[in-house]
């Protein structure tokens, strides 16, 4: 990702004092049986080491200390308790939280590396700031949340008294598949605060499929984040498939001045932005930032101050619907008061990339899967990466392969029967990365393929009542049998003559085809087989035959006409195939000649 724009405000972390040249390392559980203890008899400067291990402890702390696992959060985990932090800075780092485990903070504090996962609704929020001081700065750096379940306003929730002041820095963080069951507000991230001078920042982070819901409808607002802050700014952060009633994926409060800048937004359900602010001092923007297949793009509720939503890519070189400003916009729309003149024709390049659309498995076999995808729209696109799994319980993705500018891979040498979860990610010259693409779950196993000798089945011309055949050679280039249940003609001149055959792997059979035209001119029709083949198990084959007519007309029948006393005949006879072809082609008349016996002239 991109670096941050120096738009953001500087964000001070305060060290500690001068007690750290006396500070001792504490071990736990070695120095004390329990962490209660441990932090208890912790010292200004202290740092406190957690063995790995699994735990359920509830701590409170007041000094200057550093609480940290020994070897990262994937072996130091907390299933239960509660870490609550006072008005002195704190460091935590390196711990996973489960369950209903979580952080309340009080002062200034830094929590990075930590992951929170599986955590019901038993716990209100995950990190709780609450402040009741000034110049208070908290950082949460490179952490996860995932696949948790809130029944309270946000995984991080940050709320002050109004006379409080408070900095919150939110970095290199991943939100994905978090769901808060209610109507309030704020999915992952729920910020009210009420000082005039508190600031929240948000950069290089992730969104990913977090919703607001009651039972299975969007509800609330702001699915992934939710301000109501006098200050946000978002900057480098990917928003993608989050759900709420309004703002999916950010929601702007009333009274909050928002800058969102380098940000990508993808797929996120009704409204990607909305600012339902209606205070006319405040400002809003989101510049230099991409929109793809959002249900709506931004709805600003303001009526007396536009949203600055200039310098922006919206899907399509078109641009985005607007009511007024550009009508024929074919990318995501927004509402009669967003400002998007100039918008940019392709995306813009220092926002997170688009992801990988529409990746699709074309063929599988016994040991292989065949996949492609739609070229990415960004301009300095330099490559993809076929990222594939066979655990679940893994989040990210280690197997990658690098399959360079191309659109279709075949993954070869995989274990049949085994299930592959099988994502994208394109990357730019520079080497950044977007995130995955929709996740396909497949398996190789024995399938069949079907393919036909000829796209279009064609006659040659054929007298009217005649009949001609031809031959459809059908293939199964897979590695099980193809089995075909039924084979239609659309239209009755033209009859197969298998309704239902097995063609072995690797083998083909031949399908007959009769055509029997029944009238003149040009016939058409589509021969229809379905069959189980995994590319393509309805197979249409366009037919065309000519119902043709002799060139001299034939005598079908003649009858003597009874009591008309001169030897009359009535003659029934078959146009000439030139009559009535087209204008050009009219035969004026028709003469009957007939021969008397023993005579010798007509």
């Amino acid at each position: 990702m991109k670096a941050l724009k120096s738009i953001q405000k500087v964000f001070i972390f305060s060290t500690f004092l001068s007690s750290l040249i006396f500070a001792n390392t504490i071990y736990f559980p070695d120095d004390y049986p329990t962490l209660t203890l441990a932090v208890n008899n912790a010292a200004n400067g202290d740092t406190i080491i957690v063995r790995d291990g699994i735990y359920h402890e509830v701590f409170r702390s007041s000094n200057h200390i550093v609480i940290q696992s020994e070897n990262g959060p994937e072996n130091c985990i907390f299933l239960s308790g509660e870490f609550i932090t006072g008005s002195e800075s704190i460091l935590i780092s390196g711990f996973k939280f489960e369950n209903s485990a979580d952080i309340v903070v009080g002062g200034s504090a830094k929590i990075q590396n930590c992951i929170f996962t599986n955590i019901d609704n038993t716990c209100p929020n995950f990190i709780r700031l609450w402040t009741d001081g000034y110049g208070q700065q908290v950082d949460i750096i490179d952490c996860q949340f995932s696949d948790n379940i809130t029944e309270n306003l946000g995984l991080i929730l940050v709320q002050t008294k109004s006379d409080a002041f408070v900095n919150v820095n939110i970095d290199k963080c991943v939100f994905i598949n978090n769901t808060y069951t209610g109507s309030g507000s704020g999915g992952a991230i729920c910020v009210s605060t009420g000082n005039v001078n508190s600031n929240i920042n948000i950069s290089n982070s992730y969104f990913i499929s977090n919703k607001i819901l009651i039972g299975d409808s969007p509800a609330g607002e702001g699915g992934a984040v939710s301000c109501t802050a006098p200050d946000i700014f978002i900057g480098n952060c990917y928003f993608y498939d989050n759900i709420a009633n309004e703002g999916s994926a950010v929601c702007i409060g009333n009274g909050t001045n928002s800058i969102i800048y380098n940000s990508t937004f993808v797929d996120n359900s009704n409204i990607a932005i909305s600012n339902s602010s209606s205070n006319k001092y405040s400002s809003s923007s989101v510049n230099k930032s991409n929109f793809l297949n959002n249900k709506n793009g931004i709805q600003n509720s303001c009526r007396e101050v536009f949203f600055d939503a200039d310098s922006c890519w919206w899907g399509s070189s078109s641009g985005p619907y607007h009511p007024a400003y550009n009508m024929n916009g074919l990318g995501d729309s927004v509402n009669l008061y967003v400002d998007i003149i100039p918008f940019l024709t392709e995306p813009d390049i220092n926002a997170p990339l688009i992801p990988v659309q529409n990746l699709n498995v074309d063929t599988i076999g016994i040991d292989f899967i065949e996949i492609s995808w739609d070229p990415s729209p960004i301009g300095d696109l330099s490559g993809y990466k076929i990222c594939y799994k066979t655990d679940t319980t893994e989040l990210f993705y280690t197997d990658t392969i690098d399959v360079g500018n191309v659109t279709s891979y075949l993954m070869t040498g995989l274990s049949e029967g085994t299930n592959y979860y099988i994502t994208a990610i394109c990357y730019d010259t520079d080497g950044n990365h977007s995130w995955y693409s929709p996740i396909i779950v497949t398996s190789p196993k024995p399938v069949s393929v079907i393919y036909a000798d000829s796209a279009v089945c064609k006659f040659d011309n054929t007298l009217i009542g005649d009949t001609t055949l031809s031959a459809l050679k059908i293939f199964n280039k897979g590695t099980a049998p193809l089995i075909i249940s039924d084979v239609i003609s659309d239209n009755p001149q033209f009859i197969p003559d298998m309704l239902d055959f097995t063609i072995p792997p690797n083998d083909s059979a031949e399908l007959s085809i009769q055509f029997i035209p029944q009238c003149f001119g040009i016939i058409f029709g589509n021969l229809i087989i379905y069959s189980d083949a995994i590319n393509n198990d309805v197979l249409v084959i366009p037919m065309q035959g000519f119902g043709d007519l002799p060139p001299e007309p034939e005598i079908l029948s003649i009858k003597d006409v009874p009591d008309d006393q001169g030897g009359e005949v009535r003659l029934k006879f078959s146009r000439s195939k030139y009559d009535g072809l087209d204008s050009t082609y009219k035969i004026v008349s028709y003469t009957a000649w007939r021969l008397i016996e023993k005579a010798m002239f007509y």
